[in-house]
């Protein structure tokens, strides 16, 4: 048996072994999908136009999916690592006020999702297939790179969360824990020692001082370091 190992599934990456499979896929289609793919396609009925822009995506090496269903509405192709949807319409998409209405729902309920939705006239596939795909591909760096920004500043504030709340945590051990253990020493007389509470060397229970002390001069470093950074 020969392997075709150049010849994969555009969908699913699949290794198709068989050149029947390879040339009817490519006769139908116009590029390569193992059998289970070709149902899939059947199924849904996408349109030629439609599956021209997900092969110049694909060639692209963009992760697009298709035919998604997102809870409200089935979506032509989506790019779901950078919440990019994308619709290839007709004409009556945009020549019936219905229509377009509709359109413009379906967006709302994707952006509440944090999804922005492309729509691509079907005479951009016609007449500008390579321009449109690559025009799609620079918007997706755009937003990765807002992405990975994001996710940077994400980090950030996590990080600032996590010593604001350890410098909360050890002010309310010190000002509501030992402060109410330090109330009941007061006036007490050590017997080992002699000391009243206000005279003995170590206080009741404020060791934790040092640790208060601690938290607040690691909030100031991180914010030094991130005010140098800028």
């Amino acid at each position: 048996m020969i392997k075709f190992t150049e010849h994969k599934c555009i969908r699913c990456g699949y290794e198709l072994y068989k050149t029947e499979f390879v040339n009817r896929s490519q006769e139908k289609y116009g590029f390569i999908l193992c059998p289970d793919c070709q149902t899939f396609f059947e199924k849904n009925q996408i349109t030629p136009e439609a599956r021209q822009l997900y092969q110049a995506l694909r060639e692209r090496n963009v992760p697009v999916d298709l035919e998604v269903f997102d809870g409200f509405k089935t979506i032509d192709m989506v790019v779901k690592p950078l919440k990019l949807n994308i619709e290839v319409d007709g004409m009556h998409h945009a020549a019936d006020s219905k229509q377009a209405l509709a359109d413009l729902k379906r967006a709302m309920y994707s952006y509440k999702k944090g999804y922005t939705t492309i729509h691509i006239p079907n005479c951009l596939i016609h007449e500008r297939l390579d321009e449109t795909a690559d025009s799609l591909v620079e918007i997706l760096f755009s937003r990765r790179d807002a992405f990975q920004e994001k996710k940077g500043q994400d980090v950030q504030l996590a990080q600032l969360k996590r010593l604001v709340d350890y410098l909360l945590f050890r002010l309310d051990i010190l000002f509501s824990v030992d402060w109410e253990y330090s109330k009941d020493m007061f006036g007490q007389v050590l017997p080992e020692t002699g000391h009243t509470f206000y005279s003995y060397p170590e206080g009741a229970n404020w060791q934790n001082r040092d640790d208060l002390m601690q938290a607040i001069q690691q909030l100031r470093d991180y914010l030094n370091e991130q005010s140098n950074n800028k």
